[in-house]
């Protein structure tokens, strides 16, 4: 199977936080797609699992039944635990179960991403306003109402 997912999908450039940005929803839709495909995947080996054990547990029954033999609940349990096409359906639900929840795992870190892209762009724009505003005095003061807020809007939106 391919890889899941890229490590740099998670990093973020705090010097391309447009990129970032920009990059952030396709890597959303792209994992969110997998995620789907893994799930339908996982349900998938599920209902096989599902319709192979019944599908066994008749036959199982229906032989006994044939011969003339008894058997309990836990001697046909013992005969689907241990049939080898079972064993096999058994590991392929688990590891499409471990495939979706990676996926699923990737989506919650790209939400944080998101997050973590919104809090840098905001520190970045405090950064910003500080340094402009220590060296310009024009932009000092700080009461509300005064006109260095407006100054400052007008020196953001050069």
């Amino acid at each position: 199977m391919e890889p899941i997912h890229n490590s740099n999908d998670l990093e973020l450039d705090r010097s391309d936080l447009i990129g970032e940005a920009a990059r952030q929803a396709s890597l959303y839709g792209y994992y969110a797609d997998q995620a789907v495909k893994a799930r339908a995947a996982r349900d998938s080996a599920v209902n096989r699992l599902t319709q192979r054990s019944a599908e066994l547990n008749l036959q199982f029954r229906k032989d006994a039944a044939d011969k003339g033999i008894k058997v309990t609940e836990g001697t046909i349990q013992a005969q689907l635990d241990s049939d080898p096409e079972l064993v096999d359906l058994k590991a392929e639900v688990v590891s499409t179960n471990s495939d979706y929840i990676t996926l699923d795992s990737m989506l919650k870190a790209l939400d944080h991403k998101k997050s973590m892209i919104e809090i840098v762009s905001r520190l970045t724009l405090s950064e910003k306003y500080a340094a402009a505003k220590a060296s310009d005095p024009s932009l000092q003061g700080g009461a509300y109402g005064d006109s260095g807020a407006d100054a400052m809007r007008d020196y953001l939106n050069q």
